[in-house]
């Protein structure tokens, strides 16, 4: 757990290369918790996000999904998975993950999404994030 929480303090700090550092180790000393699992898959798609690799996001939010496809989490992996395909130029996919998020989600809103999104210290990435979504249809 300790590699886990220290990832997302990296991402916090804007280090999203050590984010995914931390929990790759995390996931390899405890492969078998799912809770873990599936949160650690998720943290490494938002911190590819961060970091510019959309299509590497996408993959990792993908497969946060498939793994656990009833996770609570999944609406995280989900506006991941769109803001990495609005990002990626995959216009027709972020509106699709973008529906099926707002399926999942009713009252996500971008007036909103403040009250939802990962902490960071770094205000560029939640901007790059929110204009990702915006992008892949999130309502005003």
């Amino acid at each position: 757990m300790g590699w886990y929480w220290s990832g997302w303090v990296k991402v916090w700090l804007g280090e999203p290369d050590r984010f995914i550092e931390h929990f790759a180790h995390a996931m390899r000393l405890n492969p078998i918790d799912p809770g873990l699992f599936a949160f650690a898959l998720m943290g490494t798609a938002l911190a590819h996000f961060y970091a510019g690799r959309h299509d590497e996001a996408l993959a990792w939010a993908k497969k946060a999904l498939r793994e656990q496809p009833d996770n609570p989490v999944n609406p995280i992996a989900l506006r991941i998975a769109a803001a990495s395909c609005a990002l990626a130029g995959h216009d027709v996919e972020s509106k699709r993950l973008m529906a099926r998020l707002l399926a999942v989600d009713p009252t996500l809103r971008m007036s909103t999404l403040k009250n939802s999104l990962p902490p960071s210290q770094c205000a560029e990435y939640l901007a790059k994030y929110g204009d990702a979504l915006r992008k892949a249809g999130l309502p005003e």
